[in-house]
């Protein structure tokens, strides 16, 4: 008898603290946790800390349990249409681990997000914002509230932010599917991190804009860190702060990476290559993918290029240093585009070698370019240099013979070998 009251009472207790746990866990129509939400987070969190101490599962642990259930079982057929088949949307299990570690959407529960509403929303986002459904449930397995948040709320967001920042719906909506997190911020917010961002960076608001619709999260970002990062960069590299932030504008991901690490790629670099990190510092303030390429890459990719072309390690540095993508471009690429080069010179490798040290950027030049250029050479009789668009040089060729018809067909002969090469990437 004593045992069953126990067990009687116990059980009383657990559903006493789910219904406290289900008012902690309360929604509210942002899907932004408030301010009492984060307190009665950190009390949960203990209790779920002493609950598994003691061997217990909490009430955190059984919503999760129900949550992993509702998303594993969580399925959308897109019926086919005339240009794709039929599409099951379903998450896997590591995506369904992520999105119910939220803690909006453990503020839901269970029994509503099962819900035909929910994939009702879906849908409606995906056609709402003209993106696709894979593009869509990852915007939802980074951003797991907007399972949660209505398609009126997330267009209002999406219109508001769009006209307060001055640039189009779908421009803002490119950079939130890169940045999920902007579906669902206030546009108030995201404005005045660009006006703070600005004001502390010393430039015009279209630059950062810019810089920001490449790279979407300096739109998120606490403008005094993006700042923060910009002086201790420009310090730890001994350039002025204004030199960096220019060179910044061109790969805007340096502005949030960590000080440290820009300033150790710098410095790791340019001893493992054997050059001054001046000399090296002044190429990656002209080209600053330098700064976030791992140095470890950079050798690896001049010691491939380097067996592949056949020239000497100082060789190869000096006309990376004039042509610095060279560093990070692939030994792949390098190889394919070396290959190519050959055609043009009637495979004599001494003169194609020649030629790259004359002009390091012609081993930049894409495979369909080159052979393109062979193509021009042969029909032409004649030698252009590596620097001219051959595809132009084609067209004038034909054109100024008035060979009308000849061109139409040597532009579906073009098209042909640049889906080829593209192809082979």
């Amino acid at each position: 008898m004593e045992k069953y009251l126990f067990e009687k009472a116990e059980n009383e207790a657990h559903v006493i603290r789910d219904k406290a746990l289900d008012l902690k866990l309360k929604r509210n129509e942002s899907g932004e946790p408030s301010r009492d939400d984060y307190a009665q987070s950190e009390i949960t969190l203990q209790e779920e800390r002493d609950r598994q101490e003691n061997g217990q599962q909490g009430p955190k642990a059984r919503r999760k349990i129900e949550l992993r259930k509702v998303f594993c079982e969580f399925k959308i057929t897109i019926p086919a249409d005339n240009q794709k088949e039929e599409q099951k949307i379903v998450f896997t299990d590591d995506e369904v681990n992520k999105i119910i570690s939220n803690e909006a959407i453990l503020r839901c529960r269970p029994e509503t997000l099962k819900s035909d509403k929910y994939k009702y929303n879906f849908l409606r986002s995906m056609r709402n914002f003209n993106v696709s459904a894979d593009e869509w449930k990852k915007c939802i397995f980074k951003t797991p509230q907007l399972f949660c948040q209505s398609p009126e709320t997330i267009d209002s967001n999406i219109k508001n932010s769009a006209k307060l920042i001055g640039i189009s719906e779908e421009e803002f909506i490119k950079a939130a599917i890169k940045h999920p997190s902007l579906f669902g911020m206030l546009p108030e917010t995201i404005n005045s991190n660009i006006e703070n961002s600005v004001k502390l960076l010393g430039i015009s608001r279209e630059k950062f804009l810019n810089a920001a619709l490449k790279r979407p999260s300096l739109l998120v970002q606490y403008p005094e860190t993006i700042n923060n990062n910009a002086e201790n960069s420009a310090e730890l590299l001994g350039i002025k702060k204004e030199m960096f932030i220019k060179s910044s504008l061109k790969a805007p991901q340096i502005l949030y990476l960590n000080p440290s690490t820009i300033n150790n790629n710098i410095e790791s670099t340019s001893k493992l290559i054997s050059i001054d990190k001046q000399e090296f510092l002044e190429v990656a303030l002209k080209h600053p993918q330098l700064f976030y390429q791992s140095p470890m890459t950079i050798v690896k990719n001049i010691e491939n290029s380097v067996e592949i072309l056949g020239l000497s390690k100082e060789d190869f540095i000096k006309i990376a240093l004039r042509q610095p993508s060279l560093f990070h471009q692939s030994y792949q690429t390098s190889k394919r585009n070396f290959q190519t080069l050959t055609m043009i010179f009637d495979n004599d490798i001494k003169e194609t070698r020649n030629a790259i040290l004359k002009m390091p950027a012609s081993l930049t030049y894409s495979s369909e370019r080159n052979i393109i250029h062979c193509i021009l050479k042969r029909m032409t009789h004649k030698k252009y240099s590596l620097a001219v668009n051959p595809e132009e040089e084609l067209k004038k060729f034909f054109l100024t013979r008035k060979k009308f018809k000849d061109w139409d067909k040597m532009q579906v002969i073009i098209n042909k070998i640049k889906q080829s090469e593209r192809a082979k990437k």
